[in-house]
């Protein structure tokens, strides 16, 4: 790995952290802007960026086998909350339970979801009001889970679905939780 990342544009500097953590949208813009849809960072470890559809097919599709979902977020919040599900395998198992999955989660399966997606959708957007401000997060989160509850899970959850809203929350905010880890010259 480590002569694949020297032939990498970028920096290994151990500055790159407090420079992004000042102005993230500044850093990230630069670092694009200086070495297009591939560049190296480090944040206490060594981070690659791969920006754009080439290369989300490039590491999700095409190549899927030459990246570890388990080695880059194992160590992460999202990596502790999905231990041991599909999102964080890799090889062999991923693609034995992934086949498994794929009569009830396939693109068929899910082409019968469409309507009731797009009705939940309607129904959130119809109730905003022309003129008013929305904090699109919660708003988005909102109908996410309806869509995931109902649409995809088809449980029915009618009046049952703010009962389970905050288990959701709770569950989206465990992937963004900060995780205590070691690094260089820290405690």
């Amino acid at each position: 790995m480590a002569n694949f990342f020297s032939e990498v544009p970028g920096s290994d500097s151990y500055l790159e952290l407090p420079r992004m953590l000042g102005n993230p949208i500044k850093f990230l813009t630069e670092r694009y802007a200086a070495h297009g849809n591939v560049w190296k960072t480090r944040w206490m470890v060594n981070i690659l960026f791969l920006v754009g559809p080439e290369a989300n097919k490039l590491v999700h599709i095409t190549r899927r086998t030459s990246f570890s979902y388990r080695l880059g977020y194992g160590e992460t919040a999202f990596g502790r909350v999905f231990d041991g599900s599909l999102l964080l395998q890799d090889g062999e198992e991923h693609q034995r339970d992934r086949d498994i999955l794929q009569p009830a989660m396939g693109r068929l399966a899910l082409q019968g979801t469409l309507d009731g997606v797009t009705r939940i959708w309607e129904k959130a957007v119809n109730a905003l009001r022309d003129g008013e401000s929305v904090d699109v997060y919660p708003f988005v989160r909102n109908a996410t889970f309806e869509v995931s509850a109902n649409a995809l899970l088809n449980l029915g959850l009618e009046a049952e679905l703010e009962e389970y809203k905050p288990l959701f929350q709770a569950l989206v905010d465990g992937t963004m939780a900060n995780l205590r880890t070691r690094f260089p010259f820290g405690r």
